[in-house]
């Protein structure tokens, strides 16, 4: 089940709480987080990732693109093809 943003949904829930709606980028992280659900070999890992970060960068928040990108190849290894 998508999060939102962050680990566990943490960069969403702070933004909602300071701007009273969810971050612009939210639609990029619930494909993401889908993604990760379905699991699968490490080149779909790798193409989900490069998927979050071009959904961001097409929205033109080039910096928080390559900073998400940069966290989920660093860290999300762990959350591929789980659930909850």
């Amino acid at each position: 089940m998508p999060n939102g943003c962050g680990g566990a949904g943490t960069i969403s829930r702070v933004w909602r709480r300071v701007t009273g709606k969810l971050p612009p980028w939210e639609r990029c992280c619930t494909e993401h987080d889908l993604a990760y659900e379905q699991g699968g070999p490490a080149e779909w890992r790798a193409w989900a990732d490069a998927l979050l970060r071009d959904c961001m960068l097409a929205m033109g928040y080039p910096v928080r693109a390559w900073a998400y990108w940069a966290a989920v190849r660093l860290f999300g290894g762990s959350h591929w093809g789980t659930t909850g």
